[in-house]
């Protein structure tokens, strides 16, 4: 059954003739170390041969309603990889000479048989055609619903490679951009869809699609996501996620794209697109920069934008000497600003930073290598003061993690702290404001996802969920220390991406789904080279994106920080 179903459970008692007491037939549930009220069971009026060797009495069939969601409000982690967990029914029966019978007590290791019921934490999975690519998003609310829309991208060409499923796992609608998709999908205020293409012909460019329809297709209704256009081709690599400025008044966010490889003489490495027409019909240049960055930066690994309170957009690029930030302008990038420790050394920052606001000033928060030169094994997430990077002193405040081992993802912050997966594995909370960091052992998994965070705790008490390249889901905890593994999807020949959570309440019960789009391969799932998305319950609510959560490495318009981009 799944986590908000009811079921009618019966069972039999056999009172050797005393009769059984008025409203003595009670039963509990328990899971998670909680125990219900017991609650009264009513009698069917059904009978069986007894089995009482001094009667002939026989013995009576009693029933109940088991409403999981209130009588198991919490659940037991998986036992097994498989996406199910137990919850343990007792009965007790009272009879007329005071007698009380019981059924067995069970366990956390108790077989599966009478007394357990056996509940999907997977509430349903859906194939894709070719292996997913890039990390999952969810679509803004629509018209009061109480789900969002999934968007799930795959690396296949010529046939549906983005696609639209409803929270109960129908598929809205697909479409194929027709050059490939090479990363994260972001997602604009109106639905826009926002991603990096695959190099084609010797080219890629920025592709922009639109959830259309109103309500996205929901309902049956025509389209659901239909292709705006695809930007400027230019003889680049668009080898990492786009990030997004806030939405103007025409509702239509500008994409900021950066090559990780490009060719020719002097070619721009930030781009900034824009959606023309309402609804969008195309799309159209604002900027087009060839920024100089750093000595030894080579080309940028990323981008992200700050947008504190709907101002002037920012962008961060990040690369091999730090990053650099450039505002963007109406028409143009302007000058930038260097963060490379004053030129007194390198520091290399595999991807975009998370821009923490820190009194209104943005310090962005990085991942390193920690082969870099000013890292000397003291920690290896940073975070950087822009007003003394132009100085020849350190503007790096070391992160306190203990590992001198690399981050290659964006960090994520809730709380007043800090959370990193490092390339061993190992997932990591450090306070902002500095101290002891907080760690759980390293993975014996190649690779390892950055984490997702969760609600329903303070951090760093608040569940994280991450995903290896050996199919293996966690759910963790660093403050108790707490790490199950709750399910098993398709194994990953590269870095997993990081899920995405959406809020589910029905009824009393209230939590998120979690959408995992896994890596295709061979696991205990069935194995045809293809990715499967998965929909995953957990009874804990998802941590709302804000100027204070960055809640995983996606930035879309939730991430890029402002107050006009709808978060939740």
């Amino acid at each position: 059954m799944l986590r908000d179903d009811s079921v009618t459970v019966t069972f039999t008692a056999v009172d050797c003739g005393s009769g059984v007491a008025t409203g003595g037939a009670t039963w509990t549930a328990e899971s998670a170390g909680n125990r219900s009220a017991p609650a009264a069971a009513a009698a069917d009026g059904k009978t069986a041969p007894g089995g009482c060797t001094a009667s002939g009495n026989l013995s009576r069939e009693f029933s109940f309603t088991l409403p999981l969601a209130s009588a198991a409000p919490l659940l037991d982690p998986a036992a097994k990889a498989d996406g199910i967990t137990r919850v343990r029914l007792q009965q007790d029966v009272l009879d007329r000479v005071g007698s009380h019978g019981r059924s067995p007590t069970l366990t956390t290791s108790s077989p599966d048989g009478d007394g357990v019921v056996l509940v999907s934490l997977v509430r349903w999975r859906a194939q894709l055609a070719g292996v997913g690519v890039g990390a999952p998003a969810l679509l803004p609310p629509q018209g009061g619903a109480a789900s969002r829309v999934l968007v799930a991208a795959s690396d296949f060409v010529g046939a549906p490679n983005l696609f639209l499923f409803e929270a109960s796992g129908n598929e809205l609608s697909s479409m194929s951009i027709d050059g490939g998709i090479a990363g994260d999908v972001a997602v604009g205020q109106k639905g826009t869809l926002y991603m990096p293409g695959s190099v084609h012909s010797g080219v890629s460019e920025v592709e922009i699609a639109a959830a259309i329809d109103g309500g996205y297709g929901a309902g049956g209704g025509d389209g659901g996501v239909v292709a705006v256009g695809s930007c400027h081709a230019l003889s680049n690599v668009l080898g990492a996620p786009v990030a997004l400025t806030a939405p103007d008044s025409t509702g239509y966010e500008n994409v900021i794209a950066v090559p990780t490889a490009r060719s020719g003489i002097n070619p721009p490495n930030f781009l900034a697109y824009k959606p023309v027409g309402s609804p969008p019909s195309s799309c159209g240049p604002v900027a087009e920069t060839a920024v100089l960055l750093p000595t030894g930066a080579g080309d940028l690994t990323g981008v992200s934008v700050s947008q504190p309170d709907g101002g002037p957009a920012t962008a961060f690029g990040s690369h091999g000497a730090g990053f650099s930030s450039v505002p963007l302008n109406a028409s143009s990038f302007g000058s930038s600003v260097d963060y490379n420790n004053g030129g007194s050394g390198s520091l290399y920052a595999p991807a975009a930073p998370a821009i923490y606001l820190d009194g209104g000033v943005a310090e962005p928060i990085f991942g390193a290598y920690a082969s870099s030169a000013l890292d000397a094994g003291t920690g290896i997430v940073r975070d950087a003061d822009a007003g003394t990077c132009g100085l020849p002193v350190p503007c790096w405040t070391p992160g306190p993690l203990n590992r001198a081992l690399d981050v290659s993802h964006t960090p994520l912050f809730a709380g007043g702290y800090g959370f990193a997966t490092d390339d061993r594995g190992a997932v990591q909370a450090f306070p902002l404001s500095g101290g002891t960091a907080l760690t759980n052992a390293a993975s014996t998994a190649k690779y390892v996802s950055a984490p997702l965070l969760l609600g329903n705790a303070a951090p760093p008490a608040n569940p994280l969920v991450v995903v290896q390249s050996d199919g293996r889901v966690r759910v963790l905890t660093l403050s108790p220390a707490a790490d199950t593994t709750v399910l098993t999807v398709g194994t990953f020949a590269a870095r997993p991406s990081t899920p995405v959570a959406d809020a589910r309440k029905s009824g009393a019960l209230s939590g998120s789904v979690i959408y995992v789009i896994d890596g295709g391969g061979c696991s205990t799932t069935p194995c045809a080279s293809t990715s499967w998305v998965w929909a995953l319950q957990s009874d804990a609510p998802p941590l709302p994106a804000s100027s204070t959560s960055w809640v995983r490495p996606g930035r879309d318009s939730c991430n890029t920080r402002n107050a006009q981009a709808l978060c939740q």
